[in-house]
């Protein structure tokens, strides 16, 4: 069942993160590094399961031809009981420079097309 939904206007839902991969990103200049998406998606993934965060399940999005890409992913501390409720990941990145890429952590998870994107952590 899928309980995360991710919705940006003008989106494309790309579903799983091997999508991104076919995403082309832009070289970089001496004033703009771009980072490949997959890439930051899969250093987020590393890094949350070496802390004992399984993904429990995860959805993605790109907007602006590519250009712009937002994700989530629901976690789930394995040191803690089974029943224990989940945490969400968020993650954004840009190759357009309109904005950074970051990530952020709660329950609450607000993605809105005007770029605010917020949680508790």
């Amino acid at each position: 069942m899928q309980l995360l939904e991710l919705s940006v206007c003008g989106g494309n839902g790309i579903g799983d993160r091997e999508a991104l991969g076919k995403i082309q990103t832009p070289q970089a200049t001496r004033t703009h590094c771009p980072i490949d998406h997959k890439w930051l998606v899969d250093k987020v993934s590393n890094r949350l399961e070496e802390n004992n965060l399984k993904i429990l399940q995860e959805v993605h999005t790109t907007s602006h031809e590519g250009q712009r890409y937002f994700g989530l992913m629901q976690v789930q501390d394995t040191t803690r009981p089974e029943g224990d409720r989940g945490t969400v990941v968020g993650v954004r990145n840009s190759h357009d420079k309109r904005f950074c890429a970051g990530i952020m952590v709660g329950d609450a998870p607000f993605v809105c097309t005007n770029l605010i994107f917020s949680n508790e952590i």
